[in-house]
């Protein structure tokens, strides 16, 4: 069996199709937002957890075999 690999196109692909789908995600939670209102920059909100877990379960779809690092 061939394993293939991927060139930086392909990452490049990727990383453009999750920050597209990520924003869209974010969109709903967010909408387009009121940039006078402030809020604490410590807080993690829900939005962030689920763009998170959809961003480190959408990478092994894309390149099986590699790992990512969750901080």
């Amino acid at each position: 069996m061939s394993k293939k690999t991927h060139g930086i196109e392909d990452l490049i692909q990727f990383a453009m199709d999750v920050i597209r789908n990520s924003g869209e995600k974010a969109l709903s939670y967010y909408g387009r937002g009121k940039p006078h209102i402030k809020f604490d920059e410590n807080l993690v909100t829900e939005a962030e957890l689920n763009l998170s877990k959809f961003f480190f379960r959408s990478a092994p779809f894309s390149f099986p075999g590699a790992s990512c690092v969750q901080g």
